[in-house]
């Protein structure tokens, strides 16, 4: 085992079933095995995915908050801030960003660092105005795309240099090389002959379901042997089987709801929409791209970052289900395009590895503690 670098608490809200957690989960086992001794503290509950945490070996304890600014909450998280000995405090996402920063100063952590994962992370402008007030107490912030970047500079007024981008990352040998699963097929209704054009996305109107499925009308009067497939779960499911019934798409979607077979639904896929209004780094644009599955995106967040428009995938503009189409529709009926896509996807995803996103967290995290070692000399 290499020595100990320094103790990294990580603080979210809680561990649910999303893209930042299972970066959490590929991440941190990694840092730890170079050197870094790190651990979760949830400030609303636990979360389904706390105990797959705790079989890595990482430490997921749960401090709930009555309110963001409770004293008496900050001032708990403080302490087991203090009892953990932290060094480095690594929050995510607005609310654990604001609780975190605050109650790792009142704890005198060394470094304080705060993820961001999207555009206009606020859902108001006094929540803006409280993260303003806050930067000084942050030494950086990470965005995960270039896009958020700008973004947060442009919102916050902060000093550009304070504001970092690492790409979120992904463990591109789970993706790779798996093959097509008739029983699963079997099991989503997906016959031999048909194509299949799938979206990854919770069923929020963020993700622009209603667009796809205006895609999907349009793509099945060219190419009537076409399967839709719906992964993921939310609050508009009962909304959207309704819409597609009113489409007469009944028998041509599949709503599959949250599955953890990620990398055998892509083996079944043959192109991945991303209809999105709004974007961070999508980790399942990574996915479909390392499993070689082309990708057909709109152009918001990072997602232009990630692919290569016309090379690696296709990038839309927003709530255009007839591009989504007319671009689906090139790949389904083009197999020269296809292979040149499917290709281009694959090698450019290898730029978004999760060991990538280590090396560079590493980095991030021995540069800040070198700084502060030096001030205090």
């Amino acid at each position: 085992m290499p020595s100990v670098k320094g103790r990294v608490v990580r603080i979210v809200s809680d561990l649910p079933f999303g893209g930042v957690e299972q970066r959490l989960l590929s991440l941190l086992p990694r840092l730890r095995d170079i050197g870094w001794d790190v651990s979760i503290i949830c400030i609303r509950e636990a979360g389904q995915m706390a105990p797959m945490f705790e079989r890595e070996g990482v430490q997921v304890s749960v401090i709930p908050f009555r309110s963001r600014f409770s004293p008496r909450s900050l001032w708990e998280l403080a302490r087991g801030l203090s009892s953990q000995r932290a060094d480095i405090v690594h929050t995510h996402m607005y609310r654990s960003n604001t609780s975190g920063t605050v109650a790792a100063r009142l704890a005198r952590v060394r470094v304080v660092i705060s993820n961001v994962h999207n555009v206009n992370e606020w859902d108001s402008m006094r929540q803006l105005w409280t993260d303003r007030m806050l930067i000084p107490f942050k030494d950086k912030v990470v965005a995960v795309s270039e896009a958020v970047r700008r973004n947060y500079i442009d919102r916050t007024h902060v000093d550009p240099g304070k504001v970092v981008t690492i790409y979120n990352g992904i463990d591109l040998d789970r993706f790779r090389g798996v093959g097509r699963d008739p029983g699963l097929a079997r099991e989503l209704g997906i016959a031999d002959e048909e194509r299949v054009v799938s979206v990854f996305a919770r069923l929020v109107e963020q993700k622009r379901h209603v667009d796809f499925l205006a895609m999907a009308v349009q793509v099945l009067k060219v190419l009537p042997n076409v399967k839709f497939l719906i992964v993921g779960k939310g609050k508009l499911r009962e909304q959207l089987e309704q819409m597609a019934s009113q489409l007469g798409l009944s028998e041509r979607t599949v709503f599959a709801g949250h599955r953890e077979d990620v990398p055998n639904l892509l083996a079944l896929t043959d192109v991945i929409v991303m209809c999105s209004d709004k974007e961070g780094f999508s980790n399942s644009l990574l996915e479909a791209m390392a499993a070689g599955v082309p990708v057909v995106a709109t152009d918001v967040g990072g997602n232009a970052e990630a692919i290569v428009d016309r090379t690696s995938g296709f990038i839309v503009p927003r709530r255009r289900p007839d591009l989504l189409a007319r671009r689906v529709l090139a790949l389904l009926t083009d197999r020269a395009l296809y292979r040149s896509v499917s290709k281009a996807a694959a090698e450019r995803a290898s730029l978004f590895g999760i060991e990538q996103m280590c090396e560079r967290t590493d980095a991030l995290y021995t540069s800040l503690m070198s700084r502060k070692q030096r001030q205090r000399a």
